[in-house]
């Protein structure tokens, strides 16, 4: 899977209520992505399933977070996207 520069794109970016995770895929594999604490403690799984080539959006709900930056991490094969979320 290439995901290098990975298109991976988190927005609104800062947050409050919700976001859009979208990311493109160019081959077909699994595909791990979650959301971790700043000090590197998963918080939350959001996606670990096989996909097929193609533009992906999803939309993760932070109302419950306490404000702050999280990293969100999407790995496909040797391939690694990291994006910094803010909650407001």
């Amino acid at each position: 899977l290439r995901v290098a520069g990975c298109g991976l794109q988190v927005f609104p970016n800062p947050c409050t209520g919700a976001t859009r995770l979208r990311y493109l895929i160019h081959d077909i594999g699994y595909l791990i992505s979650d959301l971790y604490s700043i000090s590197g403690v998963r918080i939350r799984e959001l996606v670990h399933e096989v996909k097929i080539p193609g533009s992906y959006a999803i939309e993760i709900d932070v109302s419950d977070l306490a404000p702050g930056i999280y990293i969100v991490r999407l790995q496909a094969g040797e391939q690694t996207g990291i994006r910094k979320l803010i909650v407001e």
